[in-house]
Parts: structure tokens; C-alpha cells; sequence
């Protein structure tokens, strides 16, 4: 590299840089690039020290919340699959997120399956007593029918003694 004014020349340390000014002045800059780059390498791994420090904590961070949200959803599934299995069960709500919206969600599903199951019984239940009734309205002409049928039978076999414990019996039943 030339020297002279307005020229450039490399030194051991680093730039020496000269510049002729305006009255004869000549302005010399050395630039010592040695101990910049010395200072520039400590501040870089000062820098990464910092940036591995900030990236394991927003490691540990996020693996922490992730965690808890995904335990929570673990909880929820595993209710579910009691639920599934024919036990009406409610989750605990632990938070006001998607994730608390979805247990309050599946906890309002369970009472409304409940509902649904008991209204399905109560109906069952009244079925079955209106099935039984009918039954019972069928079945006692037919029985009062047969009863004097046998009585009559018996009366005129001449069985008087028969015929009143069916008429004590028949009165005890009615």
C-alpha cells in the first residue's frame, strides 16, 4: 500500500491513515484494529453467554407451561374416557383459558348426559307402568271370567264347599 498524503498503510496493530488538510495540515488516524477485534471478541462471547443463558430459560420457560397446559389436557382426556366408559364424571376447572373453557364446556356436557339419562329412566319408569296397567286392566276381566267359570263349575258338581273358599278367596283379592 502507497504512503504519503491521503494514503493508507497497514501497521501491526492495526490502520494508519493520513490526510492532507487545507494549510499545509496533515491529519493522521490510526486505527488499532488489534484491540478492537480483542474487545469486539470478548463482547461477542459475553453476547452468546447472554443469548444461551436467555435461550435456556425461555427453554426451561416454555417446557414448564407447555407442561402444565398439556398435564391438563391429559387430565381432561383421561375423564373423558371415564365418561366413555359409563361413569358421569366432572373435571376440576383450573383456569380461565381455552383449556379451563374447555372443562367447563365438557363438565356442562356431563349434567346435560345426566339429564338426558335420568328424563330417558323417568320415561322408561312410566312406561313400564303404563304397560303394567294396561296388563292388569287385560288380565283382570279375563281373571274375574275364568274365576266365575270355575265357580260355576264347582256349583254345579254340587262342590258348595269349594265354592265358598273361592268366593272368600276372590273377596280377599279384590
Amino acid at each position: 500500500v502507497e504512503s504519503g498524503p491521503g494514503s493508507a498503510r497497514e501497521r501491526d496493530e492495526g490502520w494508519e491513515t493520513a490526510r492532507a488538510l487545507p494549510l499545509g495540515w496533515t491529519l493522521y488516524v490510526r486505527v488499532p484494529f488489534g484491540e478492537i477485534f480483542r474487545r469486539n471478541a470478548r463482547w461477542r462471547l459475553d453476547f452468546l453467554i447472554v443469548m444461551a443463558a436467555v435461550a435456556a430459560t425461555a427453554y426451561l420457560v416454555a417446557y414448564y407451561v407447555s407442561g402444565f397446559d398439556t398435564r391438563r389436557l391429559a387430565h381432561l382426556a383421561a375423564t373423558m374416557r371415564t365418561v366413555h366408559s359409563g361413569e358421569l364424571a366432572k373435571v376440576d376447572i383450573d383456569g380461565s383459558d381455552e383449556i379451563g373453557e374447555l372443562q367447563d364446556d365438557f363438565n356442562r356436557l356431563v349434567d346435560r348426559l345426566r339429564g338426558a339419562l335420568e328424563e330417558r329412566y323417568r320415561i322408561g319408569q312410566a312406561v313400564k307402568n303404563a304397560e303394567l296397567q294396561t296388563l292388569q286392566a287385560q288380565i283382570n276381566p279375563h281373571f274375574l271370567y275364568n274365576t266365575l267359570d270355575l265357580l260355576k263349575w264347582r256349583a254345579s258338581q254340587g262342590d258348595t264347599a269349594a265354592v265358598a273358599r273361592l268366593v272368600d278367596r276372590m273377596a280377599a283379592f279384590y
